[in-house]
């Protein structure tokens, strides 16, 4: 829609100053200079303006798309005028008002249409794809145009210029395109509905009139699922009660105009409250929780030499992030707002297998960890053909002693092929999808291998 609808507006813009400034010897030009056709045009551009409050009135009351049909109509109605009203400079200023009218209330109703449709942390993006969308509609239209005004001529002493006939079918096409907006908005997803208790679960991103809704997450940012969401009055008596969904959404309906405590609990976190109040309309309340624990701990090598800047993760049981640090010079590291519960800790440590461990955080003592990183190896190399050529997409198995699969890779285009993470130990790497190759190696803590494998393809590959 907002290609076509950008296609419509600029339409405008390619012909209406030409018609004022062309010589009245072509018999429909109108002979004005530049001064006065900027002049004719600044109108057009206060219409806009002030348009945009009656496009969000519309908007608010019979919803945006509603506005963005009744602009394209508008719009079209301004083509079709300017195409018998073009003799006189009123009569070209009169069209063009009324296309600004048409403009202007769709270009207030096509955000508000994007912000409905999509996340508010989307909202940016999503605006600024329809700038880009809208900016395709006006460059297509000024290259339709000027072909079709090169191609409908007539002749002027030596000179060849647009003929009317030419303008007239551009403003034509532009009504057309104006009336094609119309349709496509008319399936474009209209107002969404108030949510009710049922729809406790949807999101939105404006509530309706009487309902407070938001977001339940922990301190680091992850959704806190199944909250519980308490609204009581000020005399403390409770007024709704509304439970959180898996993302950690919440909205709680029905309550009048007046000022609210909001309570929210959730397993593992501590309680959290906010003041609301309402005039008539919704309001938004999101929640960051964090729970009692705290934990500490360290991260160190096998050896037992501390890691300094470690990547310290702590997982709920449901597998949401719920905090995270970096260990100091001395390899230790302290966590708080951790929620009670089974919580896992793993540590990023270059060259080193990520360690991982499980504890139960009560959330009335603090939970010591020691995450103890096992370093680890690197195989690399190129996989080459019998006449030296690089081999792509050869298969690289590595096995243990015990015959057990540890890893697989694919050679890059280049025959190149990289296995990271490789505990200490002795491998065995084969190939397939070729002649089958064999090779033993040895790792040692934190090594590097190279093996480059030298290959003869077979006709039939070999699993």
């Amino acid at each position: 829609a907002s290609i076509v609808y950008g296609f419509a507006m600029f339409a405008m813009s390619l012909v209406v100053p030409q018609l004022l400034e062309l010589p009245t010897a072509t018999g429909y030009g109108l002979g004005q200079s530049i001064l006065t056709a900027g002049l004719v045009l600044a109108p057009n551009g206060l219409i806009m303006m002030a348009t945009a409050p009656l496009s969000a009135r519309i908007s608010r009351t019979m919803g945006p798309k509603v506005t963005l049909m009744t602009g394209a109509f508008v719009v079209a109605v301004g083509y079709a005028l300017t195409t018998v009203m073009m003799g006189q400079v009123w009569q070209i200023l009169i069209a063009s008002c009324v296309i600004g009218i048409g403009v202007g209330l769709g270009y207030g109703a096509m955000p508000s249409l994007i912000m409905g449709a999509v996340p508010m942390s989307e909202t940016a993006a999503a605006n600024s794809l329809n700038t880009l969308m809208r900016s395709i509609g006006t460059s297509v239209s000024s290259a339709f145009g000027g072909v079709i005004l090169a191609n409908m001529t007539m002749s002027l002493g030596p000179f060849s210029v647009p003929s009317q006939a030419g303008f007239r079918v551009v403003l034509i096409v532009a009504g057309a395109a104006s009336l094609v907006a119309a349709v496509i908005a008319a399936f474009l997803p209209g107002r969404k509905p108030a949510a009710g208790p049922v729809a406790a679960a949807v999101p939105v991103d404006v509530p309706a009139a009487g309902q407070i809704s938001g977001v339940l997450r922990t301190a680091v940012g992850a959704a806190v699922p199944y909250g519980v969401v308490t609204v009581t009055g000020t005399d403390g008596t409770q007024v709704s009660r509304a439970p959180g969904d898996g993302d950690g959404r919440y909205t709680v309906t029905g309550l009048p105009p007046g000022h609210y405590t909001v309570i929210v609990t959730a397993a593992g976190f501590e309680a959290a409250a906010a003041l609301v109040s309402l005039n008539g309309s919704g309001a938004v309340q999101d929640f960051a929780l964090s729970g009692g624990g705290a934990v500490s701990g360290s991260v160190r090598r096998s050896g037992g030499e501390p890691v300094a800047g470690a990547t310290v993760t702590a997982t709920g049981a449901a597998g949401h992030v719920v905090g995270g640090t970096v260990s100091a010079d001395d390899g230790t590291f302290h966590l708080t707002g951790i929620p009670a519960g089974p919580t896992t800790f793993v540590a990023q440590v270059d060259n080193h297998q990520p360690p991982a461990v499980t504890v139960l955080v009560d959330g009335r003592e603090p939970t010591v960890v020691d995450l103890v990183a096992e370093s680890s190896g690197r195989l690399y190399g190129t996989v080459t053909g019998e006449d030296g050529r690089p081999l792509a997409h050869a298969a690289i198995a590595v096995t243990g002693t015990d015959g057990v699969l540890v890893a697989a890779c694919t050679a890059g285009e280049d025959g190149d092929y990289e296995v990271p993470g490789l505990a200490p130990g002795r491998y065995t790497v084969v190939t397939s999808l070729y002649a089958p190759t064999v090779r033993e190696i040895s790792l040692t803590g934190g090594g590097q291998v190279t093996v480059d494998l030298d290959l003869t393809t077979t006709d039939t590959p070999v699993a």
